[in-house]
């Protein structure tokens, strides 16, 4: 009858439905949702589709049996886009722990290679030579001793008191 009332463009009847089944829908919500405002905003919603769609209303079952068929796929609607807000929260943490992770390291590794220069600068002016142009060129201790002007021996003396160097200012045995 309230169906019928409303097809025929009564207000009130929209009024009387929707004072009988908003406590019972929102009960409804509640137990699926724990959120009463997320409750309040599904049977807002659900409220506002029923109205909108009265023109075309063809209801099969009763009425409380439609609006409460429209609150539940509201609330799974509801929880769908929670999950989804969920998903993405837990990405974004995910990503600022790696850029925060990323950054750390970064700067750590800065720290080390200015350590590491400081070492090398340290070293007498040949060694540094030497040990420079096997690292930054990887040159072999032939092409470092053509280069230089000096013996192999005197490459392999200079890397090994360079890497002794290196070693002792890390605590490396």
């Amino acid at each position: 009858m309230l169906l019928g009332l409303l097809k025929g463009g009564d207000g009130r009847a929209f009024d009387e439905i929707y004072r009988r089944y908003w406590p019972v829908l929102l009960r409804h919500a509640f137990r699926m949702l724990r959120e009463k405002e997320a409750c309040r905003d599904v049977l807002q919603d659900a409220f506002v589709a029923f109205w909108n769609n009265v023109p075309q209303l063809d209801v099969q079952v009763t009425l409380s049996a439609y609006l409460y068929g429209m609150v539940r796929n509201g609330v799974l609607r509801a929880l769908a886009r929670d999950q989804v807000r969920l998903n993405y929260l837990g990405q974004l943490h995910s990503e600022e722990r790696n850029a925060r992770d990323l950054t750390d390291e970064t700067v750590l590794a800065h720290e080390l290679q200015q350590c590491i220069d400081g070492v090398i600068a340290g070293m007498p002016e040949r060694m540094r030579e030497v040990y420079l142009l096997r690292r930054d060129e990887a040159l072999s201790h032939q092409q470092i001793a053509d280069k230089l002007g000096i013996g192999i021996p005197t490459v392999k003396y200079h890397l090994q008191e360079a890497t002794k160097r290196l070693r002792e200012a890390f605590g490396a045995e």
